[in-house]
């Protein structure tokens, strides 16, 4: 999940998190008037501004009830900051690529959405499927390279990048590229596997609205707190410009991720 942060002086309001066992109520659903509870489990991920939970459902549409899902619940009252996850898991919910959106609300004064629970990210998986090096080097975090099967490495790769540009077919940008942004999604009825592109936080429209023109790129705003993890900033983010769809980050966050190295070349 990305870290966003805050500007000079912005004190962080009383973070508020949810309990193993509490109940979580959605309310009445604009598409369809439907009403969702949920229990929490356990944590599935912590970032910044939101945590993830694993939930299982006490009440679905139609008397379901059990099933598993994925709920992001923010850490601060009012921040409004799944707002922008939630705008683009609609507008990409016909590409495939996305977990599916199955509901919105607030609990505790805190904004929550729940989604399709996926596998596990590109991360943990790299880190479960990769042996520690005998003779770890500092550069390579303790990882030793081409440990994976290559083919398993080109068919991940191809995967990440065509949900990268199902992404921008629909206009946007993600500029959190990463590999626990990227879930292993297992269908046990067809028995495939597909990649699935999660926290949409840092993205941002590339289009003027209205049109199908690109946005021009603006000049760079020294005063501009930067946004994102440090470790995946790029060049352009220290120069204070704009990220743009042809830019490196894609190819080298892709090459080296997935070989662990810590070294990113502009």
């Amino acid at each position: 999940m990305s870290q966003r942060s805050r500007g000079p002086g912005q004190p962080r309001d009383r973070e508020l998190s949810l309990r193993e066992g509490e109940v979580v109520k959605s309310r009445p659903q604009v598409k369809d008037g439907s009403s969702w509870d949920f229990k929490v489990h356990k944590v599935l991920g912590v970032g910044n501004f939101a945590t993830v939970y694993e939930c299982v459902s006490l009440r679905e549409p139609g008397g379901v009830h059990g099933r598993r899902y994925a709920l992001k619940f923010e850490k601060c009252e009012s921040g409004g900051e799944l707002q922008k996850d939630i705008a683009l898991l609609l507008a990409m919910k016909d590409t495939g690529v996305v977990p599916e959106l199955v509901c919105v609300g607030t609990h505790r004064g805190n904004g929550f959405f729940v989604m399709e629970k996926c596998g596990t990210n590109l991360h943990d998986f790299r880190s479960r499927h990769v042996d520690p090096s005998p003779s770890p080097a500092p550069s390579r975090g303790g990882k030793a390279l081409h440990q994976m099967d290559e083919k398993l490495v080109y068919a991940l790769g191809y995967c990440m990048l065509w949900a990268l540009r199902e992404m921008h077919r629909c206009g946007y940008v993600h500029r959190d590229v990463k590999l626990a942004n990227f879930l292993l999604n297992y269908d046990e009825n067809s028995r495939t596997t597909c990649v699935t592109l999660i926290d949409f936080g840092l993205s941002k429209s590339f289009l003027q609205e209205g049109s199908q023109a690109h946005v021009p790129q603006r000049p760079p705003v020294p005063q501009r707190i930067l946004r994102g993890i440090f470790f995946w900033l790029r060049k352009n983010n220290f120069l204070f410009r704009m990220n743009m769809r042809r830019s490196t980050q894609i190819k080298n966050s892709f090459r080296l991720n997935l070989t662990g190295t810590k070294h990113q070349l502009y």
